[in-house]
């Protein structure tokens, strides 16, 4: 079997046949940072001088991804993404090009959800609850940023990915990545982060029938790389 682990910096081990699967456990060196302002209307933040400062976890806003020449690409699914009140229950949906992403309201509330820049990809009508509204995925390396006219804090994200081998980490950053029916050779392991790319976090691997271990220090700051 082939186990991935990423400690306190990112550490494969992989070995056994190609149909393994990949787990890992990612794990943080450093701050996360504060995420990015969501547009011009909201001010610059200041340090609430009473209060001590609490990090935002960035786990759930981070996907580990296998990227390889070659690898198959399955037929597009039907994923369902649920509202809950005034949150997503994941703030980043990752999907591959032309999945159905069907949205549904279990809250108890009825958003104006649209999508910045693609307003006609999704029509910015009140969602009732246990309603459902859908949208297909657009081309790889896509951001629909999905949000509310009248909840600004209420947000999520659906990130089109290159191939369809990637995991989202757990509370303690632990992954799996189904490999099944994948080809012996070299492949990539990166990991995306809010809106794209954590900068200097790639590694090829190889997988075949020798066991194989590589480091990947997770940079402070988690400093996404230039588009």
């Amino acid at each position: 079997m082939r186990t991935c682990v990423i400690t306190t910096a990112l550490v494969l081990a992989l070995t056994g046949s190609a149909a393994a699967d990949v787990t890992g456990k990612l794990s943080l060196t450093g701050t996360a940072g504060r995420p990015p302002l969501r547009g011009k209307a909201f001010l610059e933040r200041t340090e609430n001088p009473f209060l001590g400062g609490k990090m935002l976890d960035p786990m759930p806003y981070m996907v580990v991804v296998l990227i390889g020449d070659g690898l198959p690409v399955p037929p597009t699914p039907q994923i369902k993404w649920k509202l809950l009140g005034e949150s997503f229950d994941r703030p980043i949906l990752p999907v591959i090009a032309g999945t159905d992403v069907v949205i549904r309201n279990d809250g108890r509330r009825s958003p104006s959800l649209f999508i910045e820049d693609n307003a006609d990809l999704l029509p910015q009508t009140p969602l009732n609850p246990r309603g459902e509204r859908a949208f297909k995925a657009g081309e790889v390396g896509t951001v629909h940023q999905i949000r509310d006219a009248d909840t600004p804090h209420l947000a999520g994200a659906v990130v089109v990915m290159p191939t369809a081998y990637f995991a989202t980490p757990g509370k303690d950053g632990s992954f799996t990545i189904d490999t099944d029916k994948l080809p012996d050779g070299k492949y990539t392991l990166k990991v995306w982060y809010r809106t794209g790319w954590l900068e200097n976090v790639s590694e090829e691997i190889e997988l075949d029938d020798e066991k194989a271990k590589k480091d990947i220090t997770l940079p402070p700051g988690l400093k996404i790389a230039a588009p």
